[in-house]
């Protein structure tokens, strides 16, 4: 038999073989949602409830240990500032959208208000007030070691588009490990930074997509979030959190220049 004819007799039994080897092959890239034993670095969210106005120095001292800790720990720390009315003391950075997220934190943990007030990854932890900038970085500093060799089992890939004057933003989650996941939701903050020093996360607007009732390991889902009115400025983020509705535990957090 000619060698031309002998080997389109046997090709289809020869990509057989290929096909069920090649589904065989463990995927051992940790690097694939589709692997088991998938996962990303932990991205830790420090959001903190803050109020500036009226010289009110315990916020100014609380945010000057939150920029220490951003200068060194850089983008594995994503960081907000909630500004908000506190008693008397009116702010006018604040947002109704901030107040309506700190009382959902404060009936989380059944606890009194006040500023200044910082929540990492959630109302998991919580650090009130700061008696000097050097004590509160000391205790957000411990509360936030453990977090920074964590791992994540969610990866968020944003993508943002600016057209017709409004901004598109929307997101494709997957869900890593071997684990299912279930109750979730997106928070979306966007933040503006004003100044150096007491307002460089200020937060602009906070949105929330959907409920996601389940993801399966490796699944992943594209969330479209409502078009967004807002003005070009190259000093405003989008930051985009994998959020528990039932306990409001931040999972994964990304933060992304706002086109």
């Amino acid at each position: 038999m000619p060698l031309s004819r002998s080997i389109f007799k046997y090709a289809p039994l020869f990509l057989f073989f290929v096909l069920t080897a090649c589904k065989d092959i463990d995927r051992d890239n940790i690097l694939d949602p589709k692997n088991p034993d998938s996962y990303r670095a932990l991205t830790t969210m420090i959001e903190a409830f803050v109020n500036t106005e009226n010289d009110q120095f315990y916020n100014q001292d609380m945010i000057a240990a939150l920029n220490s800790i951003k200068e060194q720990h850089g983008d594995k720390v994503v960081i907000a500032h909630f500004h908000r009315h506190a008693g008397t003391f009116m702010d006018s950075l604040s947002g109704q959208e901030n107040e309506i997220l700190y009382e959902k934190y404060i009936d989380q943990i059944d606890s009194e208000k006040g500023v200044p007030d910082v929540f990492i990854n959630g109302p998991d932890i919580r650090i009130k007030g700061a008696s000097s900038a050097q004590a509160a970085l000391q205790r957000i500093e411990a509360q936030l070691q453990p977090l920074l060799i964590e791992n994540s089992y969610f990866t968020i890939e944003p993508s943002l588009k600016r057209e017709n004057g409004s901004v598109q933003i929307s997101v494709k989650l997957a869900r890593l490990g071997s684990q299912a996941a279930e109750d979730l939701f997106l928070r979306l903050v966007i933040t503006e930074k004003l100044d150096n020093t007491y307002r460089s996360h200020v937060v602009r607007r906070v949105e929330v997509s959907n409920l996601i009732p389940e993801m399966e390991p490796g699944e992943r889902k594209t969330i479209a979030f409502s078009d967004l009115n807002i003005y070009r400025n190259p000093d405003l983020k989008a930051i985009i959190m994998v959020v528990s509705n039932q306990n409001l535990h931040i999972f994964q957090t990304i933060e992304v220049p706002l086109p």
